[in-house]
């Protein structure tokens, strides 16, 4: 497994000091999080102009439309289940990013949606951390 230091430099802030060619386990010394990829998340892209729920298991889900061939935007606002708060720090673009917090610990976890390059499939890529 590829670590990949990182450094925060914020609330809600980090910098990457590294790469890794395929995600794995990320650890966030300073604020003590460590951070894995989990299986992604593989549907039949939205045709221009629909939506897709993606659903976040156990966190809650969120809504993306296809805006444009290669366009997607967050709908709405996403549903958290109890216990968790959902923000979407990248709301619209190739990639849309929705981030779940848990109200009563450190852990997270973000979710990006994109496009395949056919268009046809839409993945988003699941990284949790605690």
């Amino acid at each position: 497994m590829h670590m990949t230091r990182v450094r925060a430099i914020g609330v809600g802030s980090v910098l990457m000091l590294g790469m890794a060619s395929t995600i794995g386990a990320v650890s966030a010394s300073a604020s003590g999080l460590t951070c894995a990829a989990q299986t992604s998340i593989i549907q039949a892209a939205p045709a221009v102009g629909s939506s897709a729920t993606v659903t976040a298991t156990g966190l809650g889900s969120y809504v993306v439309n296809r805006t444009a061939t290669t366009t997607l935007a967050v709908s709405g606002t996403p549903v958290a289940n109890s216990g968790w708060t959902a923000s979407v720090p990248v709301p619209s673009g190739a990639r849309v990013r929705v981030v779940f917090h848990s109200t009563t610990s450190s852990q997270l976890a973000r979710y990006t949606s994109s496009l395949t390059s056919s268009g046809t499939k839409m993945v988003t890529h699941v990284v949790k951390c605690s």
